[in-house]
Formats: structure tokens, C-alpha cells, sequence
């Protein structure tokens, strides 16, 4: 049998109620690695190993806010980084909804949005603009929701252009749902399309 010399682990405790079973699966990671260090360094190493994939893959957080029946508010944050440089994206803005059928919506949204990049050696960049959007929000199942949009943004020095999203939610109870997407984004025949995975808490 050959000699076991690498290890894959990777986890995602996004959903705050799999955070249990995230510290689990690293209690025995820890333990199956013991003869090699004590627990506290192999613990220090996962989570530098964690703080490292976040900057390759990038994170995001997204809210909204319903303040009548049609009207709501939005708000994000998005962080990418390459080797040196990065991108950091703030976005807050006002949408509104028509009913266009029993389980449909024409979702129209107005954002401010700021951009700022670290370059590394070649220094920083920052400036802002808005974005307008439009699309459907449809309950396609008992508890899938897909989303479908399509936009246009105007970031001055970052650049101007359209993109479109598509979008999913399953709805594992009222509070709680698993989300995958994705983003296309061209500003100024620069690529900026991304794929995305997560969840959703609601109140």
C-alpha cells in the first residue's frame, strides 16, 4: 500500500447552523494529523491556509431591505484579489418591484457604486458611479427562486459597460437558503465575470 503524503481539506461553515459540524470536521483534521505537531499549530496553519483561499477566490456579502410592499433597499461588498493587486467593490442603492404574475417580479434597481484597487508597486486607484439594473424574480418550485438581470455600470476610471446575472436561492427552510450564481461583467472589454456560491439569512 502506498505511503499517505498529502492531505485535501476544504470546508465552507457559510451557514451559520453547519458551524458545528465545520468545528467537528476540523477536531478530527487535527487529530488525524496529530502525530505531526500539536493541535493549537495544525489549527494555526488551517486558518492561515483559510485567510490565503479567501484572497484567491475572493468574498462577498450582500443584504436588502423591504421598506413597503414594492420599494427596497440594497447594499454589497465585494473583495477580489490577483498576486499583489486587489479590488474592492461597496455598492448601496434602491430597488422596485411590480407583480407580474402569482410568483413573478419585474425587479428594477439604482446603485451607487465605488470601486478601489491596490495595485501593489504601481499604487492605488479609487472612484465612483452607479449602476441600473433590471430583470425578473420568479418562485419557480416549492422552494427554488431564480433571479435573471441585466445592467449597466459606470465606475469613471474603472470603466463603463453592461453585464447580466443569473441567479438561484433554495430555500432549505423560512429562514435559510443555499445561493449559486453568476456574474457577467464587462467594463470596457475588460472580463470581470465571476461564479459565486453561498447563503441566505433572512429576518
Amino acid at each position: 500500500m502506498p505511503k499517505l503524503t498529502t492531505i485535501g481539506f476544504d470546508a465552507d461553515d457559510t451557514l451559520w447552523q453547519n458551524e458545528q459540524f465545520f468545528r467537528m470536521t476540523e477536531d478530527r483534521f487535527v487529530a488525524l494529523l496529530g502525530e505531526h505537531g500539536d493541535a493549537a499549530e495544525i489549527s494555526g496553519r488551517l486558518l492561515e491556509a483559510e485567510k490565503r483561499n479567501l484572497g484567491f477566490y475572493g468574498f462577498g456579502i450582500k443584504g436588502s431591505l423591504k421598506f413597503y410592499d414594492s420599494f427596497y433597499g440594497i447594499a454589497g461588498y465585494e473583495s477580489y484579489s490577483e498576486g499583489s493587486a486587489g479590488l474592492d467593490e461597496y455598492n448601496i442603492g434602491l430597488g422596485y418591484r411590480w407583480k407580474v404574475g402569482a410568483k413573478t417580479d419585474w425587479i428594477n434597481e439604482l446603485s451607487y457604486v465605488h470601486d478601489s484597487a491596490d495595485a501593489g508597486y504601481y499604487g492605488n486607484a479609487s472612484d465612483s458611479g452607479y449602476r441600473v439594473a433590471t430583470g425578473l424574480r420568479s418562485m419557480v418550485g416549492e422552494n427554488v427562486e431564480l433571479t435573471g438581470k441585466l445592467n449597466y455600470t459606470d465606475v469613471g476610471d474603472f470603466g463603463n459597460g453592461v453585464g447580466a446575472s443569473l441567479g438561484g436561492v433554495y430555500h432549505v427552510n423560512d429562514m435559510f437558503g443555499i445561493t449559486a450564481g453568476y456574474d457577467y461583467a464587462d467594463r470596457d472589454n475588460v472580463d470581470l465575470s465571476s461564479w459565486n456560491v453561498g447563503a441566505r439569512l433572512s429576518f
